[in-house]
């Protein structure tokens, strides 16, 4: 995520997210607190940053959790920091029922100079009715609340996310891959993504390190966590993978000894031998070593592994 981020380069600030982003703005001027509600991985934290950079002078931008600051920290903060700083507090609701009574009349009194911007699962209401959670704090939140909508309702801005997810994502893999095509862009429309903006990055990230498209919703699953289905490629592998590649080696310390990651390269590129560059399918080296092909894909891109090198002209293209 950029750490500089304007309200102009927000996706739909014109569309779904007008309102959020005019409230935001009129939030920037005033220096008032901010609490930000909506669903996980709405852009809670990227509209706070917007917020931040639409200050004048630029104000720095200071992310915390609320789940374990004690109040003397925050005693420390208040006195110490200065207005040129946008306090942002992840999770608002896990914030201590006696800090956020203080932290409130800190506010209030005007102790604190800095501005700050709350973000919540969950709107002021739920808050203010929690057993557990300062009513005062809650009170504050609903001076100057924004709703952010998930994924689901902001249909005109998915290809918009979708394409600028993807471009980061093989920018920051070093990947060469066409655009995203219309005919994609359909398939990862018809996907939930219950973390919203979040989990379609992090899906996106995955097709850009690994080069697959999810077809259905199992296998978006396993791109998103590969871990669910990830068998270990290498139990016994790594001895066997190094005595293979230097089977003259002798008991003992010996500078040709193999790393794990030297280990368990020999031994994909072994199985891509024997596959003839196949990845997938009934003869792809995934098979032979029980691993989610996905996650073979994604320790090739890894360990700098091309698996084209072992192409063969009579390979089946469509068991890739």
């Amino acid at each position: 995520m950029s750490k500089d981020v304007s309200f102009d380069e927000l996706i739909g600030a014109n569309g779904a997210l007008r309102g959020a982003c005019d409230r935001a703005k009129i939030a920037a001027d005033s220096g008032v607190s901010v609490f930000l509600w909506g669903e996980p991985g709405v852009g809670k934290e990227t509209l706070a940053r917007a917020i931040a950079g639409a200050c004048r002078p630029y104000r720095k931008f200071l992310p915390l959790d609320g789940r374990a600051v004690p109040w003397r920290s925050w005693e420390r903060l208040i006195s110490s920091t200065d207005e040129d700083v946008v306090v942002f507090i992840d999770g608002a609701e896990r914030i201590p029922r006696q800090v956020g009574r203080n932290l409130a009349s800190a506010i209030l009194s005007g102790k604190v100079k800095f501005q700050m911007v709350f973000s919540s699962t969950k709107p002021c209401q739920t808050l203010a009715s929690a057993s557990n959670f300062s009513s005062e704090l809650a009170t504050l939140f609903g001076a100057f609340p924004i709703f952010l909508p998930p994924l689901r309702e902001r249909t005109h801005d998915f290809d918009a996310l979708a394409v600028r997810f993807f471009a980061d994502a093989t920018a920051e893999a070093r990947v060469l891959r066409d655009p995203l095509t219309p005919d994609e862009l359909t398939r990862l429309r018809a996907f939930d993504y219950p973390d919203n903006l979040d989990g379609l990055r992090r899906v996106l990230k995955a097709v850009a390190e690994r080069d697959v498209f999810p077809r259905t919703a199992a296998e978006l699953e396993a791109l998103v966590s590969p871990e669910s289905t990830e068998q270990t490629v290498l139990s016994s592998s790594p001895v066997s993978a190094a005595r293979a590649t230097s089977s003259e080696e002798p008991d003992g310390d010996s500078s040709e000894f193999l790393t794990l990651d030297q280990a368990m390269k020999a031994h994909i590129e072994r199985a891509l031998t024997r596959s003839r560059g196949v990845v997938e399918g009934k003869n792809g080296a995934a098979k032979a070593l029980a691993i989610n092909p996905y996650t073979l894909r994604a320790r090739m891109v890894k360990l700098g592994i091309d698996w084209t090198a072992f192409r063969k002209d009579d390979a089946s293209d469509d068991a890739r």
